[in-house]
């Protein structure tokens, strides 16, 4: 098994190949990368004001779906914390919003009391306030795991299957025209691959192509990945943790049966 990366971008976006792999293990992967890696989210909202538009479920729900920066490293998950889920400096971050109106409210209003979680994108709205209405809150944020809850979802990860792209000396022009990506070029009047790793399998091409030597085809022991993070966490590391996860919870599989 073998990876190779294919590209990255600001931090958010990674794309890699993975060969010598199988669908099952894939799968396995992308699943793992969407719900099992650990998140910091808010998950409990206390307030002492709200006067604004919004009902306090409402603004709780966008807080709660507020992207922050995680750290899995110095906090557990509340369920393995000495505290016991009570909540202490182990397991829980605590913000503060206070706000008077008029304005907006954004997520850099809040206050963490751990300045290395924090919302991964200020600028991100929470409430409009006008003269006379203010927010003022109390919130903790602690570890989850996406299959809980969706604000624990750590990025949007999926895969294809690897082309491979078989010419067979057609030349019909059509299938290079309808390609929506570029993927085969029009070359000493026959078509070839140009970029193959841009193919997605659409197969608009072998239906322009009438003769018939055109085929796409996927390998299923190869794929290309990509894996779009919410911001909590480099795509990388996200890859990483992933792949931790699924060989903590492979090991206690493995120690179940032996028993």
């Amino acid at each position: 098994m073998s990876v190779k990366i294919l590209k990255t971008s600001d931090k958010k976006v990674l794309k890699f190949v993975l060969t010598g792999s199988s669908p099952e293990f894939a799968n396995a992967v992308r699943r793992a990368l969407i719900s099992e890696v650990p998140v910091m989210a808010i998950s409990r909202v206390s307030y002492s004001k709200n006067n604004s538009a919004l009902y306090n479920e409402v603004l709780g729900l966008r807080l709660g779906l507020t992207p922050l920066t995680s750290d899995a490293k110095t906090y557990v998950l509340p369920s393995e914390c000495s505290c016991k889920g009570k909540g202490c400096a182990k397991c829980t971050v605590n913000f503060t919003l206070e706000v008077t109106g008029p304005g907006m409210v954004y997520a850099r209003d809040l206050k963490s009391s751990d300045s290395k979680v924090k919302p991964v994108y200020p600028d991100t709205p929470l409430v409009k306030l006008f003269e006379g209405q203010s927010v003022k809150l109390e919130a903790t944020a602690v570890l989850g795991f996406g299959f809980n809850h969706a604000r624990f979802n750590a990025c949007m990860a999926s895969y294809q299957y690897y082309p491979k792209i078989t010419t067979g000396g057609s030349k019909c022009k059509a299938a290079v025209e309808v390609c929506p990506r570029g993927v085969l070029a029009w070359k000493g009047g026959k078509v070839e691959v140009k970029d193959l790793e841009a193919c997605n399998l659409c197969l608009a091409c072998v239906d322009a192509c009438k003769d018939g030597k055109l085929v796409v085809e996927g390998k299923d022991d190869k794929f290309i990945f990509t894996v779009e993070s919410w911001g909590q966490y480099d795509p990388k590391d996200l890859v990483k943790l992933a792949v931790d996860e699924l060989l903590k919870r492979t090991s206690e599989l493995s120690d179940l049966v032996k028993k």
